[in-house]
């Protein structure tokens, strides 16, 4: 239940945001497009940063750096092939493939968030678990805005609004389950 009111129900009020972005000037969504890929950039070049910083834990049999690349190009890849899929070959493709593509690589993201709060609950961490889960889920909000941006041009049915929710926010939920029974 905290995994869905961390990913799911945040995520799908961001989307609330889908009406009024349809109402504003071409420059609005331009902004908030650029303020969106802003974001998921910074959240990127963190997360790569703080990888390379962790893998100095990890024994060198493993790799270290190249384990973090491999990682990242297994990344990069699977969104590029994902991207060629949804857009069946059309240059751009819609706005609902792109708002898909968002909510797949937030899915990913928000399966870390998962796994922190999980965490912090399976070592007895109560007061941190408290804080990661009010801090994801207002920062979850915003991710909804994230899909809901390249959608404002398509035609968008409540059901897939509803699943772009599910994409985006269901990992958050299973992995703290898991961390929790461990």
């Amino acid at each position: 239940a905290i995994g869905l009111l961390v990913g799911v129900v945040p995520v799908a009020l961001g989307l609330l945001w889908l009406p009024s972005l349809r109402r504003v000037g071409a420059h609005w969504l331009a902004a908030f497009m650029a303020l969106t890929a802003g974001l998921l950039t910074f959240l990127g070049v963190e997360a790569l940063a703080e990888a390379l910083e962790l893998q100095a834990a990890v024994p060198a049999a493993l790799g270290g750096p190249g384990l973090v690349l491999l990682g990242l190009a297994a990344s990069a890849l699977g969104m590029t092939f994902l991207a060629s899929r949804l857009s069946r070959g059309r240059v751009g493709g819609s706005g609902l493939a792109l708002a898909a593509l968002v909510a797949v690589g937030i899915g990913v993201h928000n399966l870390g968030e998962g796994l922190a709060i999980g965490t912090s609950f399976a070592t007895g961490e109560l007061q941190l678990g408290a804080f990661l889960v009010i801090g994801f889920m207002v920062h979850n909000v915003t991710e909804g805005l994230g899909i809901a941006a390249p959608a404002t041009r398509a035609r968008v049915t409540l059901w897939q609004l509803a699943a772009l929710a599910l994409v985006a926010g269901a990992p958050a939920a299973h992995p703290r389950e898991t961390a929790m029974n461990a």
